[in-house]
């Protein structure tokens, strides 16, 4: 059932003509996302409903602590290298601190990795720096693109421009920024809009993908800081974006579609204050308790499995296996 076909129930049950006013119809896609989004937030849903990220790869470089994964992620489950074949272990940032209060000082081949949220760019400054922005299509010339930084000595910035299409423009004459904090854009670019801290080649910081305005990244540390490159592979979730044609589909099972169209009747007849909204409430309820049920009871799983490791060997075939 797509985004027009529940539109079309939705009208059908709350007796609006079939083609109702603009408002209408706003409201409810609104609603059907807001359920949607909802269901994500159920604590057994939200992995079977989240589109899964397969396992993303990202290099480490000589003597570089914080990494971001991609723009669309929203959590990383799981980082495992395939070098030493082994899973690294998720740490907090207190431990991190503790453990390593100076990156640069002790490196090696990482073994945990601590989540550090999400900031406004892939890579901060390495050094003290100016700020240049450009787009990747040369009509790019309304769009305005703002930043807001910590420069040498805890100064804030906050600075603008518009955009010169492909050309490089400077953010002000500050040469000394050490953190972007914010990194956005007035409206949607046709192209990619980069960050750079030179002038020309240099590093690109954050590159705002197309359809988008607004830097972030979830980043995450590595401990002890790599030495040398080696490839990670992260598992995780990426964001769902609201449906907005009329052929987006929610991804749930199709028979699960009208737990989307309970919540939103539920909605609707909440804002009129119907008395019908305490029966709508209870279907859609019921629909939840069914998906999860669905989603957390498949017919091969055992709950008696459930924290077993499989069986291996992690020094080869002529030694035994162990539980990891």
């Amino acid at each position: 059932m797509n985004l027009g076909a529940q539109l079309s129930e939705l009208y059908r049950r709350l007796n609006y003509q079939t083609t109702p006013a603009t408002a209408v119809t706003t409201r409810l896609t609104a609603f059907l996302n807001d359920t949607l989004q909802d269901l994500i937030s159920e604590p057994d849903l939200g992995r079977f409903i989240t589109e899964h990220v397969p396992p993303i790869t990202v290099a480490s470089v000589a003597n570089q602590a914080i990494y971001a994964a991609p723009y669309t992620v929203t959590r990383i489950d799981a980082i495992t290298e395939r070098v030493n074949n082994r899973r690294l272990d998720m740490r907090e940032w207190d431990w991190y601190r503790t453990a390593n209060p100076d990156p640069t000082i002790f490196s090696g081949v990482a073994q945990a990795w601590v989540p550090v949220g999400f900031q406004a760019v892939q890579v901060q400054p390495a050094a003290a720096t100016g700020l240049w922005a450009a787009s990747s299509a040369g009509a790019d010339t309304t769009q305005t693109v703002r930043v807001e930084t910590v420069q040498t000595g805890g100064i804030p910035f906050s600075g603008s421009l518009s955009l010169n299409g492909s050309t490089r423009v400077q953010l002000g004459s500050a040469t000394t920024h050490l953190e972007v904090t914010k990194f956005y854009l007035s409206a949607t670019a046709v192209g990619t809009v980069s960050l750079f801290d030179a002038a020309s080649s240099g590093n690109t910081l954050a590159t705002i993908p197309i359809g988008q305005t607004f830097g972030r990244w979830f980043a995450f540390a590595l401990w002890p800081t790599p030495s040398s490159a080696i490839t990670y592979y992260l598992d995780g979730e990426n964001r769902l974006p609201d449906m907005s044609q009329t052929t987006d589909e929610p991804p749930l099972p199709e028979r699960f579609h009208r737990v989307l169209v309970d919540g939103a009747e539920w909605r609707e007849y909440q804002k009129t204050n119907d008395e019908r909204q305490v029966a709508a409430r209870k279907r859609y309820e019921h629909g939840i308790a069914q998906l999860r049920y669905f989603v957390t009871c498949p017919p091969d799983f055992l709950p008696s499995r459930r924290g077993l490791g499989m069986e291996r060997s992690r020094f080869g075939a002529q030694y035994p296996a162990t539980r990891g």
